[in-house]
């Protein structure tokens, strides 16, 4: 095994996570990660899968053109304004997979900006999602 020092700076991830999250979506672990699998059979390669969230909960939404679309409700709580956000759904069920516990914390400021993963049970646990712009 042979390894080697790479020179330069590692980037400051720190930065990339925010420090207040206004929103707040608080869901069940098993129940979202299979809704989103569900809701991925129908977005392509590139097509991002939509979280709404509101005071009503979560719908996830997929719509591919020629294909069809497909439409999610998930129970959850939410607090914060109404929000509509897009996400990989690969590295979003990645996120849902490795977290531990049984709920799971997405935390917004706003479609654009980094989002944050947290388990309920866990506070080690953080992964740092980046949306996806949709029009």
């Amino acid at each position: 095994m042979t390894t080697r020092l790479i020179d330069g700076e590692f980037p400051d991830y720190q930065r990339l996570v925010p420090d207040s999250n206004p929103n707040k979506l608080t869901a069940n672990r098993g129940e979202l990660f299979d809704a989103v699998r569900r809701v991925r059979l129908l977005a392509q390669e590139a097509t991002p899968v939509r979280l709404e969230m509101s005071s009503n909960g979560l719908e996830l939404i997929a719509k591919t053109q020629d294909i069809g679309e497909a439409h999610e409700i998930v129970d959850a709580s939410y607090s914060g304004d109404e929000l509509v956000i897009a996400f990989n759904a690969e590295y979003l069920l990645k996120g849902l997979e490795i977290a531990p516990g049984e709920e799971v914390t997405l935390e917004t400021t706003d479609n654009q900006k980094p989002a944050v993963l947290k388990a309920s049970d866990h506070p080690e646990f953080l992964y740092l999602l980046m949306p996806v712009r949709i029009s």
